[in-house]
């Protein structure tokens, strides 16, 4: 598994976790566009970190087996 695909993986649950739910949310709890605009790039930064992380330790693996029995490695 390569880090794109771990990248891949995790925007995929985050985008498929609440994106038509959480827009309405965010705004109303910020109450300004620039705040909403800052919330929703510090996620993706969190998204893409939390990728990294997990991507990271597959990198290491020469072999090719599941991720969560090289995740154990």
């Amino acid at each position: 598994m390569s880090i794109s695909d771990g990248v891949a993986i995790v925007v995929g649950i985050v985008i498929g976790s609440a994106i038509f739910e959480t827009p309405s949310l965010v705004a109303a709890n910020t109450g300004d566009a620039s705040i909403l605009i800052f919330v929703w790039v510090l996620g993706a930064a969190i998204s893409v970190a939390g990728a990294l992380c997990y991507a990271e330790p597959q990198g290491n693996v020469a072999t090719l087996s599941p991720a969560h029995l090289r995740l154990t490695v």
